[in-house]
């Protein structure tokens, strides 16, 4: 995979792996970049092409991407013989494509099994969409991943899969394993505002700009703040000057990168979590939210549609800004014992939709720990 703890930048498929090494108990050997995402600088303190002891069950290599060459994977093939080589992203040349290459003709080759990671969604495929297309008609073409599994974290995705690669195609469905539920301590909701938090890379996939949108219109005084990766400043550009219409009123704050540990000491601190998506195959900040007991505002692009029924947020389709205004409304007028319950509702939610441990039992059966 092409980023790993201590790494954060990347977001969501780190903490995927984090939350799937540290649950299942299996040998893992992970090959990462000594780069986190965007860095200049590798890590500090880490020997690279070497194996480190992550936890009881796993070893890390730190690379330079360069020295992933077809020799070198083949040569850590042939010294760990895996039964499953498990890539984490479709379009990352060094640690996906060179590996599937590597494996396409070699004899006895492991079980290859690529996540795309959300990354067939029509809203991922919209960033840089003319480069995506062709790259997945050549792929169809030339049956570049004719040898490979596929592990979908829901039925949506795994459809998604399917329409691009062929009905045939093997695809696994497991959703991906959550952090632990930890409540936080009673928070009050603000008073005379709503004080909202999003945490996203600043990318149109995350759908920020629509949500500035929904927001510039809204009569109710809003305290948002964004915590993420920058990674185009022209789209924040246009986000910020949204917000600075002179009928706004929104507050809004860009606070920049946020490490994990950071983000567990903060996200306790706001009223609701808000996320406009374009689209999210898993969506970890949302689940990091509901897990500690913070409603959620988001879009109908995620797994997590069920909370309108269960009272844990407002998931709202990204065209009707009437619903999302009423929500608004509701939040606001939210007297303190129904904002308690339904924090209390998040918690519940989460217990009973995302922590499942018959998810760890498909695990087990895609990597072969256990019969079929």
């Amino acid at each position: 995979m092409d980023w790993f703890s201590p790494g954060y930048k990347a977001g969501g498929p780190i903490k995927s792996i984090l939350h799937l090494v540290s649950q299942i108990e299996a040998p893992f050997y992970i090959i990462t970049s000594v780069f986190d995402h965007q860095a200049n600088d590798p890590y500090p303190n880490i020997q690279k092409n070497t194996w480190l002891e992550f936890n009881a069950n796993t070893k890390v290599m730190y690379c330079h991407p360069t020295d992933v060459t077809d020799a070198f994977i083949k040569e850590q093939i042939e010294i760990l013989k895996p039964q499953t080589i498990y890539l984490n992203s479709l379009f990352s040349r060094v640690f996906s494509l060179n590996v599937v290459k590597a494996t396409k003709n070699l004899k006895n080759s492991p079980k290859v099994i690529l996540a795309p990671r959300g990354m067939l969604k029509s809203g991922a495929l919209q960033v840089k969409s003319f480069k995506k297309r062709i790259f997945l008609l050549l792929s169809r073409w030339m049956n570049w991943f004719g040898h490979v599994q596929w592990h979908a974290t829901n039925e949506e995705e795994a459809e998604e899969i399917r329409n691009v690669y062929g009905a045939k195609s093997m695809v696994h469905v497991a959703a991906n394993l959550p952090a632990a539920i930890k409540p936080r301590d009673v928070h009050h909701r603000s008073e005379g505002q709503i004080n909202l938090v999003t945490v996203a890379r600043v990318s149109p996939e995350k759908g920020i700009l629509e949500g500035a949108k929904i927001l510039r219109d809204s009569k109710t005084p809003i305290k948002w703040t964004l915590y993420g990766v920058n990674q185009n400043s022209g789209y924040l550009n246009q986000i910020q000057s949204i917000l600075e219409d002179g009928n706004s009123k929104v507050q809004f704050s860009f606070e920049g990168e946020i490490s994990p540990t950071q983000l567990s000491k903060t996200l306790p601190s706001f009223d609701y979590f808000f996320s406009p998506t374009l689209g999210e195959n898993y969506g970890h900040a949302i689940v990091e939210a509901l897990v500690i007991g913070l409603p959620v505002l988001i879009s109908d692009r995620t797994p997590w549609n069920e909370i309108n029924q269960y009272n844990a947020g407002w998931a709202i389709s990204l065209d009707q800004n009437e619903e999302w205004q009423k929500a608004i409304r509701q939040m606001d007028s939210l007297s303190e014992d129904k904002y308690q319950a339904m924090c209390k509702s998040a918690i519940k939610f989460a217990e009973s939709h995302i922590h499942d441990s018959s998810e760890i039992g498909k695990y087990k059966q895609m990597f072969n720990l256990v019969q079929e």
